[in-house]
């Protein structure tokens, strides 16, 4: 009967969401853009390349104080319940994304039926 009518399950996710008290200073490397500009001098003229900044991994900015227990990004991992709206007629093997329920950043979960 849940299959064919569709229904609303609670699952408890494990996620990891923003520390509190995380504070971020602005990238020395890149300045805050992310990006880094090589250029070089060949027998062809200037050469310019752009790679991601390798201190801050493109975004921008590094951590500046984290709380204890908080990972290399900020982060913390929290259990919570979420609730899923399983549409009808699904079959087992199905997958359902679930977005904005995933990691911080925005995050996705993947439901297997």
């Amino acid at each position: 009967e849940e299959i064919a009518n569709g229904v609303e399950k609670k699952v408890k996710v494990k996620r990891k969401v923003q520390a509190d008290g995380v504070t971020y200073n602005t990238c020395t490397t890149c300045n805050g853009s992310g990006q880094v500009t090589k250029i070089a001098n060949t027998i062809l003229g200037r050469m310019q390349t752009s790679a991601t900044c390798s201190t801050c991994g493109g975004s921008g900015q590094i951590i500046d104080k984290k709380p204890a227990g908080a990972d290399a990004q900020g982060l913390i991992a929290k259990e919570e319940t979420v609730s899923i709206k399983i549409p009808g007629g699904v079959e087992d093997g199905m997958q359902l994304k679930v977005p904005g329920k995933g990691n911080s950043a925005p995050g996705m979960v993947l439901m297997v039926i």
